[in-house]
């Protein structure tokens, strides 16, 4: 019925804290010990999608154009001026200016602290997926 979480094994607790919670604005729901010690960092994104964050990180994966896995997070707002006004308030460098996307969209790049990249995206009127949506709901049409 949906994507319900996205996780990621982080270097520094701290840092990923601060950039999920302080920054991004996640709610932290709760945090799941093992052997004693915090071990995984449950956020709320949305009402039905979550992230999850384990500490242990230590190797960096070594991604480019050609590799095969995880590309990009991508968090969709609904007004991409404001989502930057609030994330430069809250402390994250937001040079430059955002992207049209070719989809039909407005986009920003940011990265969280181990390096993923991170696209926020505000999917303009009319864009190719409620075009192709519409296609694909289209009530049949009578003879």
């Amino acid at each position: 019925t949906g994507i319900d979480h996205v996780a990621y094994r982080v270097r520094d607790l701290e840092a990923s804290l601060r950039f999920y919670r302080d920054v991004l604005g996640f709610e932290l729901l709760f945090i799941h010990d093992r052997d004693g010690a915090p071990w995984l960092h449950y956020f709320r994104v949305s009402d039905h999608t979550f992230l999850e964050l384990f500490t242990g990180g230590e190797d960096p994966r070594d991604f480019d154009e050609r590799s095969v896995g995880p590309m990009h997070l991508c968090l969709r707002t609904d007004d991409l001026d404001a989502a930057l006004h609030r994330l430069a308030a809250r402390g994250l460098p937001v040079d430059g200016e955002p992207n049209d996307g070719p989809l039909g969209n407005r986009n920003f790049w940011i990265e969280d602290p181990d390096g993923n990249n991170i696209e926020i995206v505000q999917q303009l009127p009319d864009n190719l997926i409620e075009q192709a949506l519409a296609r694909r709901q289209a009530p049949p049409t009578r003879a």
